[in-house]
This record gives C-alpha cells, structure tokens and sequence, in this order.
C-alpha cells in the first residue's frame, strides 16, 4: 500500500444491488472527501468544511491479494470527488477502493504528490473492506473522507495543485504536459521550508505547511513560470523585510506570489489579497505571518528591488473593485486589466530581457502593446516604483542643467527618460548647477535610493566637460554617491548624475549640495536657500515670471503664469512651437512624423537614411535602398519599388495572386501556382513543385493492413501487427492506445500492452493517410 494509506473505520452507506448481467462484471461507485482548513489573516478559522478530493485516481482493489493480482480496478474521481468504476471479474473476493494522490487515470492531469523518504509512493485514503463479494454485485461505498492527519494534508496539497494546473491552462489554452509533471512531497519531520526544484519540477511543501495553501500557490508560480517564461533569479535566502534585494530576485520571487494570488483571485477563494503561512498546529489562529498583496501591509518597501513592491505592483493592474479582497466595491487604482495581459509579458517578452526585473516588465507592458500608461504610473507608484521622468527634466545635458543652490535643500529624481512618450523607458541623466566660492567645502551626495538607482556622480568644470572629482559608490556596502570639494576660485560649476552599471537602468533617488551658506549675491533680497539662481537679480521668488523657457519666480515651473495648452511644461512664447502636441518642445527628440519635433526649425532631421530625397514617415518603405521610393518605377524582383503597398504590382497576369518571379510556373492559367491543388492526372505540375501527377506527395497515399489482432485472456494482453506500404517512413498509430514500433527485421509495426481489457476491435491509422479496422481474436 502507498505511505500511510489508512483505511475508513466508518462507511457512510454500502448498498448491494444485483446487477442482473450475465456474465461476471460489477460497478464500484462512491465519493472521496478532505477536511479543508479555512484562515484569514488571524491563521486558521476553525471551519473545516469537507471538500471533494477531485481529479484523482482510484483504484479497486483485492484486500487478499499482493503485487499488481490485487489490483481490479482503477479509474478517477470527478469534479465533485464521485467515482464510478466498471470491473470486470469472476471471483467472490474481498474488497475495498482507495484513492492515490496522483492523476494517472485522468487524461491530460499531470500531478502527484508523494512523501519525502524512503520508500517513495503517493498517498493514498481506503474504505472499508466490502468481505465475501459476490462478482455480480455493484458496490456503493459512500462516502469516505481524509482526516485532518490522516490523508488530509497530502489531498489538499493535491487540490491547492490542481488549481495551479488548470489556472496555467486557462492562461495558456492547456495544462502542461507529460513531460512537466508536478511532483509535490511533504511529510511530517523532514523540513520546515516550502522550495521548488526547478531541475526535477518538484515542490518540497515544508511539513507545516500542508494546510498554507498560499504558500504551496506560491513555489507553483515558479513551476509556472519555468515552463512558460524565463528568470535570472540568484537565489538564495530573501526576507520580506528586506527592501534593498537583487532585482532578478525580487521580481521572480514577486511574480511567483502575483500567481499564486491570481490562482485564488481566478476561482472566486475567499480574501485572494492575503497570504497567510500558519504553524500548522491544530485549532483556530496558530499564525506564522500574513501579508496583504494589495496594501502591503505589514511589510512596506519601495522601488523595485523589493518583491514586496514587485507583488503589490503587479497585482494593482489585474484587481478591480470586483475583486473579494478587504475593501469590495472598491478599488485604489484604476486598472482591471485580465491576468492574461500579464502572462503575455512575461511569455512572450522576458524570455529574451537581460537580468529579468520588474523594470523588463514594464518595458516589455508597452513593447507588447498593452497600453493604459498613465494608468500604470500611477498604479506602480503606490509602492514608489517611479517608471515615469522627474519634475526636473529635460536636464540631460550641460545646457540644460537645472541650477541648484548648493544650501542643502534635496530634490526627489528619477532615472527614467521617456522621449517618444511610449512608455518605454530610456536611459537617463541629469545635471546640475551650482554656484561656488574659493576656498570653501562643498558636498554633493545622493541619498535615499529606490529601486536600482545605483548612482554615479561627476563634477565638472565651469567649461561643463572637465572632471573635477567623481564618485560611483559611497562605500562597499552603500551604492549612494558623496564627493567632497573645495573649489581653488569661485564660479559656477556642474554636476553629472547617472546610473553606474548595474543590473538595472531605472531607480529613484534623493540628491543634495550642501556648502553655501545662504546669502544674496545678487541682492534682489532673496538668500541663496531660497533663491534659484542668486546671480540674477531679476530671479527669486515672488519675481514676475517672463515666458522666455526660464524660471523667474523659483517655483519650480518654467514660465509659470503663460499658456502651456498641451500641458508639456513649455509655452510657445518660451519656444514651444507647437504648444498644441504635448510631444514638441525644446529638447524632445526629433522623430520622423513630418513635423519639428524639437523646435529647432528643421522637420525630420536624420531620417533620409538612403539619400533619396524621401524620409521613412514621407513614404518611404525602405529607407535602406535608394532604388526604393515613391515614383519609382515598378519591376518584378519580390519587393514593392515604388511604395505604393503593392509588390510587383502589374506583374500578375493571370491574376492568380502570384508573380512568374514569385514563382507561377504558368502565368497564363490561373489554375497553376505555388500551393494549388495538384490534379494527379493530368500530366501538369499544378503547384509549381517541379513534380507532376504521381510524382507529387499530394498524389500518394498508404495502404494499411492489420495482420494480427489478439487477445490474451491469460495475462489480458492485446498484440496488434500491422502492415504499411509506406514504411518506414510512415507513422502508424494503434487508435485509442499509442504509436505502433516499426520492426525492420520483418517489414511490419507492432503494439503490445498487458493488463488491458479486450477492445473487440482494433483500427490503424498512417500518417501517410490510410487505415485499416479488424476484430480482435480472443485466445
């Protein structure tokens, strides 16, 4: 019997009926349950409702048999743990059914769960013994059901499982496969921590965890995403406190509970936001820890290097108001978006993202199409993920540095520049000015970094190119930046921050000069702390502001006062000079849409790569050749000349849809073509393959003869032989069992399987076409 198969002491009802067949055969029927355990975020509830142990395998069984003689049966439950299972026997015997913790009798299940040590078998529950049955009477056995440590932990890993599976197929169109099975293991007293191994595809549930379903959810989220994504996780000890972890880690350890969650936020399970991990003691409460994905609470991060982040962004795009979590009817955020625009991403996108991070992800939201950005940047900035530009750009070069006062006061930033507006992120950098004074100390610094802001500061010279001092780490431990500075001459000087090379190229990040103590150069009343730039008399706050692209009245707002209609920060007195498209301003970059992107009196700059005097976005549908372009003249060499979506256009003259350089053979017949149909008799290649008539593959077929077809009642084996006259290269497959081998020693296929009822008839089918339907011969 399978590790610590236990039998009913109590059978709910056994009903004997004759079945009034002739010869010797019965039905096992009954219905196979689990004692559930309930939680919230106090730990377990103390409701402990019987579910159905679905989808599992069944067996009849001889309780006075051993080996595979004892075996009489076997067949599945159903979605509501029911079986029904015709057996066919003629021996007054002992009997019982037990169900397996494994889907071998469910088609297109793949799933176990077995126990840790030596020696290894799935778990099993049994009935009571049925003694002295009479072959020709059906059995009812009820109703039996697996006890809270006796059978339940083991099913209700199984079903937390299952719904993983058939989560994975409602995302993906199936479950996966036989060659990903699932194997999970627990056992009492052989580890408390819940891992999966991606090598084997196998999930050790920590022995308290039988009943944490969350926890189980999540190590399948990993199992999910080997099979359909990617990850460049390091593995390795992670906290849910910890805020500054690897960025590989964190988005696969986040992403593994999004799925988890999902999978009970799918099937409709009470509270989908919260993780609960329990002791697995008995009773009410005996909580472990909680975790609530949609408010973080009680563990709060910021940026994406935390999972904790990872999960609450990823789950504010999929919950919605519907969602059955601790606030129904209402949501935080704006997006509801179905799970399978998440699956995509991480399908189609990360497998081929370096250092796979939650910053790939949004990258890859939009390379995907999925859109809502403005929606997005507010979602993720719940948890201070800040995909999105700083207040202070455009400051990415020296001319446009944004001036400092150098008093200490510090400004919020963000690596993160977004030109063409398609949320795709850029590479940032941004500088700063600063006025010095000879002699005295100076402190530029980046503090409070979120995400992967790994900061690299450069002070430069009053030309804004020579490098003065530079820092990238301000110690080995802390990937802030410090320079300290003592100018020889007064002026003013630059700052360049970036993002050093790391894993990542977004993050967020705190800067601050300190040095000046305040004072009013340009003694318009105004001190230095507070004043934006205290070498112009006419600039401090309260000044009048002029529409001329600076800010006058130190508010933080270009032309503060003056008509910004497309909201883009610049007014077209400040050189906006299309104040109608947020995307045209001074220093956006050009792109080619037939307009001046960047307000420098040119229109599509750069993008007449061929020199034809035609740009991509004026109709040039290949600015790689010159010879292509509007107005060319058309010739017949597979590619549209003259850009008018049409290739070879003219060249068509059956009007078949196939050119003679596209390879009509024939193109005055439009019967004759690549891929038409082949007439095997009339002496014409139709499909252009250079084959005619029975020359074609189209025009062959397989003759398949079954030459033997046998039962054996002795040991119930079936051997079926077949022959093919388009062996070997045809497929032959014995229907409703397998593939058929090929036996070249003797020219024919054979299949043979033990242990199996007789069909009564057998049919084979080719691959090359044909088949062939005998009856079976019993000996």
């Amino acid at each position: 019997m399978s590790h610590i198969a236990k039998r009913s002491a109590a059978l709910c009802m056994l009903c004997w009926a004759a079945s009034g067949m002739a010869y010797a055969n019965w039905t096992a029927s009954g219905t196979f349950r689990y004692v559930d355990r309930e939680f919230d975020q106090s730990g377990f509830t103390g409701v402990e409702p019987p579910l159905p142990i679905r989808l599992a395998t069944v067996e009849v069984r001889d309780f006075n048999a051993s080996g595979s003689k004892a075996l009489l049966a076997t067949g599945s439950t159903d979605a509501n743990g029911n079986f029904s299972i015709a057996v066919s026997d003629t021996k007054t015997r002992t009997v019982y059914v037990r169900v397996l913790s494994t889907s071998t009798s469910v088609p297109t299940l793949f799933l176990k769960v077995q126990n840790v040590l030596t020696p290894i078998n799935p778990y099993a529950v049994a009935s009571s013994n049925v003694a002295n049955h009479n072959p020709n009477t059906n059995v009812s056995f009820g109703t039996i059901t697996a006890a809270i440590g006796s059978g339940g932990e083991p099913f209700n890993i199984y079903d937390v499982a299952l719904r993983s599976v058939d989560y994975i197929a409602a995302l993906n169109g199936s479950r996966p496969g036989s060659a990903d099975l699932l194997t999970l293991e627990w056992q009492p007293n052989t580890g408390a921590v819940s891992d999966y191994n991606a090598a084997v595809k196998k999930i050790h549930v920590g022995d308290p965890s039988g009943y944490n379903d969350t926890v189980i959810l999540h190590e399948t989220g990993h199992y999910a995403y080997q099979l359909n994504s990617a990850n460049d996780n390091p593995g390795g000890t992670h906290h849910l406190t910890d805020c500054n972890q690897d960025i590989r880690l964190a988005y696969d350890e986040g992403r593994a509970t999004w799925f988890g969650q999902s999978v009970r936020r799918y099937f409709g399970l009470p509270r989908p936001d919260l993780y609960v991990k329990t002791t697995g003691a008995p009773g009410p409460g005996n909580l472990d820890f909680y975790f609530n994905v949609e408010t973080e609470t009680p563990y709060y991060c910021d940026g994406a290097a935390s999972e904790v982040a990872v999960y609450a962004a990823l789950w504010d795009i999929n919950d919605g108001a519907a969602t059955g979590d601790g606030t129904p009817g209402v949501d935080d955020d704006t997006l509801t978006r179905p799970d399978t625009d998440n699956w995509d991403v991480d399908k189609n996108y990360m497998p081929s993202a370096l250092n796979k991070s939650l910053e790939d992800f949004w990258d890859g939201w939009f390379s995907r199409g999925k859109g809502f950005k403005s929606d997005m940047q507010a979602a993720f900035d719940r948890t201070n993920v800040e995909f999105f530009p700083d207040s202070s750009e455009p400051n990415d070069v020296v001319a446009s540095a944004m001036p400092n006062a150098g008093t200490g006061s510090t400004v919020h930033l963000t690596y993160f520049a977004d030109t063409n507006n398609d949320g795709i992120g850029e590479t940032d950098i941004d500088f700063f000015s600063f006025g010095t004074t000879a002699g005295r100390a100076y402190i530029i610094e980046t503090l409070n970094l979120w995400g992967d802001a790994n900061t690299s500061l450069q002070l430069l010279g009053t030309d804004g190119s020579t490098v003065l001092a530079s820092n990238d780490d301000r110690s080995p431990t802390d990937a802030s930046s410090l320079i300290n500075y003592t100018p020889a001459s007064s002026g003013t000087l630059f700052v360049k921050s970036s993002h050093a090379v790391d894993l990542g190229t977004y993050g967020s990040y705190d800067f601050r000069i300190s040095g000046n103590n305040p004072v009013d150069a340009d003694g318009d009343g105004y001190l230095s702390d507070v004043d934006c730039n205290d070498n112009n008399a006419s600039i401090h706050p309260g000044a009048t502001e002029v529409c001329d692209g600076i800010d006058q009245n130190c508010n933080g707002i270009r032309d503060d006062g003056f008509p910004d209609v497309d909201g883009d920060g610049w007014a077209s007195c400040g050189g906006d000079c299309n104040d109608n498209n947020a995307a045209v301003h001074p220093g956006a970059t050009e792109v080619c849409n037939g307009i001046d992107d960047n307000c420098v009196n040119g229109v599509d700059e750069g993008f007449d790569a061929d020199a034809d005097g035609y740009t991509t976005c004026g109709g040039d549908c290949n600015d790689a050749n010159a010879a292509v372009h509007p107005g060319v003249t058309e010739v017949c060499n597979g590619i549209d000349d003259n850009c008018v979506n049409g290739v070879d256009e003219g060249f068509d003259v059956d009007g078949d849809g196939y050119t003679t350089c596209g390879g009509d053979c024939n193109d005055s017949d439009p019967a004759i073509h690549p891929n038409a149909t082949e007439n095997c008799s009339n002496g014409v290649d139709d499909n252009c393959n250079n084959l005619i008539d029975s020359q074609d593959p189209a025009c062959q077929s397989d003759t398949v003869v079954i030459t033997k077809a046998e039962w054996k009642a002795a040991n119930r084996r079936l051997t079926v032989w077949a022959t093919s006259t388009g062996a070997p290269q045809a497929v032959l497959t014995l229907v409703g069992y397998g593939t058929m081998t090929y036996d070249s020693a003797n020219n024919r296929y054979t299949f043979t399987r033990n242990n199996t009822s007789n069909p009564g008839t057998v049919t084979v089918t080719s691959s090359l076409g044909g088949s062939d339907t005998e009856p079976v011969t019993v000996n």
